[in-house]
Order: structure tokens, then C-alpha cells, then sequence
């Protein structure tokens, strides 16, 4: 895609830091998320995608105006009492990792994990765009975002996120699984975990980055959603 001298300057060190393995470890789909220009435009996606950006409020309001209406827990622990929960309705709809949905029956499944360390700037262009990757291997961080350019912020004070990744310990409570690892050992487990479903579950249904083990950037997620509704709504409307 890009030849060894810059698939070295940007790409080698930078996966070994965000993934903790050598490149040669992993898919190549890992890769090919990158886009590939030929042209001075710093867009993420391409020409054909017509929006790009986050929510004006945020995602949080999108949420509210979904669940509407609806009897809504949070900071529940489902799997203290699943047959509980299983019960109040005909289908769940589960997003955690499948193999603890599965209580580990064919093993385990590698993720990658973040740390965050927030610091308070005086109002000032610390770096100029919202986000800058390090992809040389002895920078210990992957990425510094600088929040105001996401909105056009005008305070007097702007927050800094130095990013980290690390290796995922689901018995560490600090944790929280963001990446799966897509390595062919890690993709066979979960193709036994995603059979087993099929084939024993249909009143579960899985989704996001954890449930079907993929590495979905937001567009992705919600289109998978929306697929997912519409197979499951398919000739009741």
C-alpha cells in the first residue's frame, strides 16, 4: 500500500504500541482501515461519505430520545442474576463479551485496553488539530487529542488526553475491553462461541465491538444496529 520506508514511519511502531504485537501477528484488515490519498485533503473518511463529525449535543441526547418511554436499569450487574433478567422478555439483546456470556466454555478472548491521562492547559493551540498520533516506538503514548477543535471551543481553559494502550486484564476493574485482538487463534475461538449462539440461542442476539468480536469504528456500529433491526423486524411491518 505504502512501501517499507513509510509503512516504517507509520505504521510498524505505532500497531506494535496499540496492539502489543509484532505486525505480522495481526490481519491485514487492521491496515486497510487506513485511508490512502493522493491529495492534501485531511478528511478521515472519503468523498463518497457525505457526513463526518460527531453528534452537535453529542451522543448522549440520542439515547435519551431512543429509550423514551422505555423502563430503563443501569448499574446492574446482569450476569448476578441473568435467569432474572432472561425473563423479562422474549429476546435479549446482549453487547459484553460472548465468552463471558458463554462463562469461557471454549476459552478465552484477547483485548486491548486504554489508559487516559487528562491534563488542564491554559487557553492555548497545544497542537494545533484535534488529534496527533505518535507512531515512532519510543513515544510511550499512541495519541494526544486536544478537545477544543471538536468544537470550535472558546473558554479560557482546554483538557489535553494523553492515550495509552495496554493489555486488557478482565480482572482488573479499571479495565475496560476497547480493541478485540484479531489474531486467527483469537478468530476461531470466538467462530465456536458465534456457532454455538446460532445453533442453542435464537432469543439472543449479539452486537458492537465485543458481542461479535470486531474491531467497528462508530459508522460501523450503528450500521450494524440498524441491520441487525432490520433482520429482526423483517416481515412483521
Amino acid at each position: 500500500m505504502v512501501g517499507p520506508t513509510l509503512y516504517q514511519y507509520f505504521i510498524h511502531g505505532y500497531t506494535k504500541k496499540q496492539w502489543g504485537t509484532d505486525p505480522k501477528n495481526l490481519p491485514a484488515s487492521i491496515i486497510k482501515r487506513l485511508p490512502i490519498r493522493y491529495n492534501f485533503k485531511d478528511r478521515w473518511f472519503h468523498d463518497h461519505d457525505i457526513y463526518e463529525g460527531i453528534p452537535v449535543n453529542g451522543y448522549t441526547p440520542i439515547f435519551h430520545k431512543l429509550l423514551e418511554g422505555i423502563e430503563t436499569f443501569t448499574n446492574i450487574d446482569y450476569f448476578a442474576d441473568r435467569s432474572y433478567w432472561d425473563s423479562k422478555a422474549h429476546k435479549v439483546v446482549f453487547s459484553g463479551q460472548i465468552q463471558q456470556y458463554f462463562e469461557y466454555m471454549f476459552g478465552d478472548l484477547e483485548y486491548r485496553t486504554l489508559e487516559f491521562n487528562n491534563y488542564k492547559i491554559p487557553n492555548s493551540d497545544f497542537q494545533g488539530c484535534s488529534i496527533v498520533n505518535y507512531p515512532d516506538p519510543e513515544t510511550r503514548w499512541t495519541r494526544i487529542t486536544q478537545h477544543r477543535h471538536f468544537v470550535n471551543s472558546k473558554s479560557s481553559n482546554d483538557y489535553v488526553t494523553y492515550e495509552y494502550s495496554k493489555d486488557y486484564d478482565k480482572n482488573n476493574p479499571d479495565h475496560i475491553p476497547y480493541y478485540p485482538v484479531n489474531t486467527d487463534k483469537n478468530n476461531e475461538i470466538y467462530r465456536k462461541y458465534k456457532e454455538y449462539l446460532e445453533n442453542n440461542h435464537s432469543n439472543i442476539i449479539v452486537g458492537g465491538r465485543l458481542a461479535n468480536y470486531r474491531y467497528y469504528d462508530m459508522d460501523m456500529t450503528i450500521g450494524n444496529a440498524l441491520a441487525t433491526v432490520k433482520k429482526e423486524f423483517a416481515g412483521m411491518y
